[in-house]
């Protein structure tokens, strides 16, 4: 799915849950923070409405805040499957069945 396509608007709404307004869909991608980018990608993700998500540090460039507000809306409904590596404890912590590796 493009995100020009996106007729129901749950782009628009991911936006602005994750504290971005919809003149993001026109920025150019190359002018924004890496943060900015990272909560477009999840929005992004998130609109397709896939039931398993794989992700590679998630959080990464994200204040606790925003890692706050993606995890809730992830999470709220337990439509998701989430398959994830990631440093972040807050994003570790938010899920119920984790696998830890150490020294590897």
């Amino acid at each position: 799915m493009n995100i020009t396509d996106d007729k129901s608007g749950i782009f628009e709404e991911k936006l602005k849950t994750y504290g971005l307004d919809k003149s993001y869909i026109d920025r150019d991608f190359a002018e924004m923070s890496i943060g900015q980018k990272q909560r477009i990608i999840i929005a992004a993700t998130l609109m397709t409405e896939r039931k398993i998500l794989l992700m590679d540090e998630p959080t990464a460039s994200l204040d606790s805040e925003t890692i706050d507000l993606i995890i809730k809306d992830i999470m709220k409904d337990n439509f998701y499957t989430v398959i994830s590596a990631s440093h972040d404890e807050q994003w570790c912590a938010a899920h119920d069945k984790k696998v830890i590796l150490t020294h590897g």
